[in-house]
């Protein structure tokens, strides 16, 4: 299919002589089409011999007017009249990049790798993908801290990978010498990012500039990369086709095993006499982990109006932070002493800091030494290890914890997701392959011999 426009472009070319322009105009005729091509409506340039498709925005040719190759409206899909004028603005570089081109150089052949190094020189009216997320982040926090106000100074655990996607985005900006736009999100840019990703990159490039973020990503960090890219696309942009375009670039994981600790082990260290505050303080919020299945960043902000009493029984209510439900957790005795011996106040460690202190205090008293082996996928080698089991074990392990128990005592599993606020029982299927006792008692029944 092939919809497009044809545009004359005059250039004209002078020698210098003498602090004077001399010479005759030369007029250079460009071929300026605008097509559908291959999933894609694309640029289409020819002169000196080279043909160049440069892809605008990927979308199903079903979702193309045939008035000058443009978006017709979908609002299912995106909004329409921003897209097309994302489409133009590109167009629009891409022009200013050739026609800057062929003024220095009227002869040069033309490649992709020429017009964006170019695109990367000029100035960028639009404010493209990196200030967008940053955006995107911003109204998020706000909405947050206005929901959180004793949080303020606090940045939120459930923007920080979309933070650390948005430095990366940054640093590949930087090196590819040109600002990202929505348009340049196709299988070649996902390749080149996914690559980006995996290499490993010093801290500051040879002219100075501090990278922010890291290379060598294991496969779940990368996942969780490209999770957050394909959510700010479908939600600040609108854009579904997109958007599922980059979650399908995400890479398989083998599955490793559950790391947390028995409801016996989890008895014996709520008992266990601890010298120093600074421990007591870490195993008790460790605990109330546990009992509670919180995660961290849902942990923290907890204030003393999440807590109910109802009939002389405590009920822990809040709104997740991840999955934005509600999550209702009936707290157990021990839970809600903690609390109270708090204040109901556990804004005290960021995560890192307490997972560190976390595995120290273990360390210390000897707990969990027992030996565990697993497996870190990168690309698609597995790397195996083997390491005792506390080096293992964070903050998120008292939440793994609290639902494995409640898996292995047959708590059904809606009521499960209730008090943790997940919204998808596969989310929960590691758990109930390995801790089931229903699959215990078949087995037991079969092989009792």
């Amino acid at each position: 299919m092939r919809l497009f426009s044809n545009t004359h472009i005059n250039i004209y070319i002078y020698e210098k002589k003498n602090g004077a322009h001399f010479g005759e105009q030369k007029t250079i005729i460009m071929l300026l089409e605008r097509i559908y091509y291959r999933g894609a409506i694309t640029a289409y340039y020819k002169a000196n011999g080279s043909i160049i498709r440069y892809p605008l925005f990927r979308t199903e040719e079903k979702n193309i007017s045939k008035v000058r190759c443009r978006l017709k409206n979908n609002p299912s899909e995106y909004d329409c009249d921003t897209e097309n004028l994302r489409i133009d603005e590109l167009e629009t570089k891409i022009n200013s990049a050739i026609v800057e081109i062929l003024k220095r150089e009227p002869k040069a052949k033309l490649t992709i790798k020429k017009i964006k190094d170019e695109i990367g020189v000029i100035k960028i009216e639009s404010k493209g993908i990196v200030d967008d997320l940053n955006t995107f982040i911003e109204e998020r926090r706000k909405e947050y801290i206005k929901e959180n106000p004793n949080l303020e100074n606090q940045f939120p655990s459930g923007l920080k990978d979309y933070r650390s996607l948005k430095n990366a985005l940054a640093d590949f900006q930087y090196d590819e010498k040109r600002t990202l736009t929505l348009a340049d999100i196709d299988e070649d840019f996902l390749d080149e990012f996914v690559d980006y990703l995996f290499d490993e990159k010093p801290k500051i490039s040879e002219d100075g500039y501090k990278y922010k973020s890291q290379g060598n990503l294991a496969n779940k960090t990368l996942n969780k990369r490209l999770e957050s890219f394909s959510a700010f696309i479908r939600a600040f942009y609108k854009n579904e086709s997109i958007a599922t375009l980059v979650y399908s670039r995400r890479y398989s994981l083998q599955p490793n095993d559950v790391i947390r600790i028995t409801k016996e082990e989890l008895e014996t260290l709520a008992n266990m006499k601890m010298e120093g505050e600074n421990d007591n303080i870490i195993r008790d919020f460790f605990v109330f982990l546990c009992l509670t299945g919180l995660r961290f960043s849902d942990f923290i902000s907890l204030n003393k109006q999440h807590f109910q009493i109802s009939r002389g029984k405590a009920t822990l209510r809040i709104k997740t932070q991840k999955t934005n439900k509600i999550a209702e957790i009936p707290l157990a005795d021990r839970a809600y002493s903690i609390a109270k011996k708090y204040k109901f106040n556990f804004n005290v460690f960021i995560n890192q800091l307490f997972n560190r202190y976390l595995k120290d205090m273990l360390a210390r008293h000897q707990l969990f030494e027992d030996e565990i082996g697993g497996a870190k996928m990168q690309r698609r080698k597995s790397n195996d290890y083997i390491c005792m089991r506390r080096e293992k074990i964070s903050a998120h392990t008292g939440r793994r914890t609290f639902i494995s128990i409640l898996v292995e005592q047959g708590v059904p599993l809606q009521m499960i997701m209730s008090m943790t606020g997940h919204t998808q029982v596969k989310t929960l299927q590691i758990y109930i392959d390995k801790f089931s006792p229903e699959k215990r008692k078949y087995l037991e029944g079969i092989f009792n011999i």
